[in-house]
């Protein structure tokens, strides 16, 4: 009778440690899925953010008639 009431402590010990181990792996687990899922966001946002400024600053323009200019010049010489 004590060894069988024993023998169903230490079961349900183990069961209990069990669960209580994968429940704090699955966490953590979701947690770092959830960290990296921010991260990607918040890349993808920064990329976002940069191609804007770059869209909108008169850089893009400057370049786009340096390459109009080397055209045209190209052009002049007979190269294509």
């Amino acid at each position: 009778m004590i060894s069988t009431t024993i023998y169903l402590l230490i079961s349900i010990g183990f069961y209990f440690i069990a669960i209580w181990w994968l429940y704090n792996h699955f966490d953590t687990v979701f947690n770092m899925q959830l960290k990296m899922h921010d991260e990607i966001i918040e890349k993808l946002l920064n990329l976002d953010n940069r191609v804007s400024l770059i869209e909108n600053s008169d850089g893009i323009q400057i370049e786009i008639e340096q390459e109009k200019t080397q055209t045209s010049l190209d052009n002049f010489y007979g190269e294509e």
